[in-house]
């Protein structure tokens, strides 16, 4: 049980790590477009905060800076960019450019969760199996790898399958419950 355990806290963060930016390509990053882009997200233009974030926490067209990425990622989820959400969730998790809070993670994994994101929705079941930021909770879990499991989420599905042999009878009950719920 213990290797099986550590294997599952490796598959978690491998999947987690392969998830750090969207790959919500928005433009191009050609010298004079990245003059363009900083301007555009100056002035407030969302897609052109995240596309300057995501420059940033890439180093594609400029130099790697995490502490760059986060500021535009938080200007773009502030209003309401459900991929800078998520990124923004991914950078706290991972202490990339800010002081590593799991808290945070969950906060910006949840806003972009209730707008669909499947990969929020998958780490925040990762974040309640393992108990990063809330208290271990098995069915949240569940109930998180459910969601991304019904949008196709490969990674999910795989994982409700494990989780559901490590459940006890009640809550294999309970998740029969929440099956027939959703779908």
């Amino acid at each position: 049980m213990k290797k099986q355990n550590i294997f599952i806290a490796l598959f978690i963060s491998t999947v987690m790590t392969a998830c750090t930016v969207s790959d919500k390509a928005r433009t191009s990053s050609s010298p004079n477009n990245i003059s363009q882009i900083q301007q555009r997200a100056e002035r407030g233009n969302v897609d052109a905060q995240f596309e300057l974030a995501a420059m940033y926490a890439t180093g594609q067209g400029v130099e790697k800076n995490s502490q760059a990425a986060v500021k535009w990622y938080t200007k773009a989820a502030e209003q309401g960019d459900v991929a800078s959400q998520y990124n923004l969730g991914v950078m706290y998790a991972k202490g990339l450019g800010v002081e590593q809070s799991y808290q945070n993670a969950m906060k910006w994994y949840l806003k972009a969760a209730g707008k669909g994101d499947v990969k929020a929705q998958y780490n925040l079941g990762v974040m309640n199996y393992m108990g990063q930021g809330v208290k271990q909770n098995t069915m949240a879990a569940y109930l998180w790898w459910k969601l991304a499991s019904l949008k196709g989420l490969q990674a999910a599905s795989n994982r409700l399958s494990q989780l559901k042999k490590e459940m006890t009878p009640e809550q294999l009950i309970k998740a029969k419950e929440i099956d027939s719920t959703m779908h």
